[in-house]
């Protein structure tokens, strides 16, 4: 890992400019006069992550724009996503043929494998997590589409993410080997967690894992009976892994076995209406349920009154 440099409020445009270059990628830039330019780069490795504050003041009414293109990519290799986090003013951000503004509170991310072009406002004060690409698309296969897409700062997910930055930022301070190594893994879990539930419903090529979704439940409709059905065996059924069945429906606030129960008892209600079934322990059988009480007390709860009185309303 290369060490990285820092920038203090007496260095000038020139210093920056070599720092972000040498610390996150290689850039053009229009320089900015120095009596016009302050600027403070601190940054700290937490496991693989990296983590950078990074703010600026520009004087004179100036913005200080910074572009990566295709010869800056193959000259560094550089291949992380970064995660910002709006601290304070606003950065503008243009990749994909989309613009997104970070605004305080708000995470937004880039994809350093893509020419980019950066936009500084007069304030600006960031966090940046430096991912390297595996440990994300690892999680979200679709990841890359959701460069330049900014999660706003209202939304609970937002203020999920940022409290959880701030933790790790603070557990740089009294690093532990054991502990910084879980506390890594459970910081990527949740925010790619995060921006799949936050940004899944902007990318197209989220589509196929909502079709993978719509397939899962059909494959549950159509073996209601199976009280064996468990997520692994509903993961291997649809061509998933458990964590991408986990996540695609927790996106509908469920899970998968949530999902299946109410659909168990919605069917079994409506055979019960329909009298298809003289006895509620067929019922009870044709619809997964190995344990009778469980079943009765399950369906009470649900709609208001037990099996055997719906079975005597004939």
């Amino acid at each position: 890992m290369i060490p990285f440099a820092s920038v203090g409020p007496e260095d000038g445009f020139d210093h920056w400019h070599q720092v972000t270059c040498r610390n996150y990628s290689h850039t053009e830039c229009r320089a900015i006069p120095d009596e016009c330019f302050s600027a403070t780069v601190t940054t700290q490795s937490f496991g693989k992550l990296i983590l950078s504050n990074i703010s600026s003041r520009i004087r004179s009414g100036n913005e200080l724009g910074l572009w990566r293109e295709p010869a800056h990519i193959r000259k560094d290799g550089r291949e992380e996503f970064f995660l910002w986090v709006g601290r304070e003013g606003k950065t503008m951000l243009e990749q994909h043929g989309r613009v997104a503004t970070l605004l305080p509170g708000q995470i937004m991310l880039m994809d350093q494998t893509k020419p980019f072009k950066l936009v500084f406002g007069e304030i600006s004060a960031t966090t940046l997590i430096i991912v390297d690409r595996p440990q994300l698309t690892s999680r979200v296969p679709w990841i890359e589409a959701a460069a330049a897409r900014a999660i706003p700062a209202d939304m609970p997910w937002s203020r999920l993410f940022v409290s959880l930055v701030d933790s790790v930022v603070s557990a740089t301070q009294t690093p532990n080997r054991i502990s910084t190594a879980r506390m890594e893994i459970m910081a990527l879990d949740m925010w790619a967690e995060i921006l799949d539930l936050a940004l899944a419903g902007d990318s197209t090529k989220a589509r196929p894992y909502r079709q993978k979704l719509q397939q899962a439940q059909s494959f549950l409709r159509a073996n209601l009976d199976d009280p064996d059905l468990d997520n692994d065996v509903i993961a291997r059924a649809v061509n998933l892994s458990s964590r991408t069945l986990l996540r695609l429906f927790a996106e509908e606030g469920t899970t998968p076995m949530r999902w299946l129960m109410q659909e168990r008892l919605r069917a079994s209600h409506q055979a019960l209406e329909h009298h298809r079934f003289e006895r509620v322990t067929d019922v009870a059988f044709a619809f997964g349920f190995r344990n009778l009480s469980h079943f009765s007390r399950s369906f009470k709860a649900v709609h208001g009154v037990s099996p055997q009185q719906l079975l005597r309303r004939r």
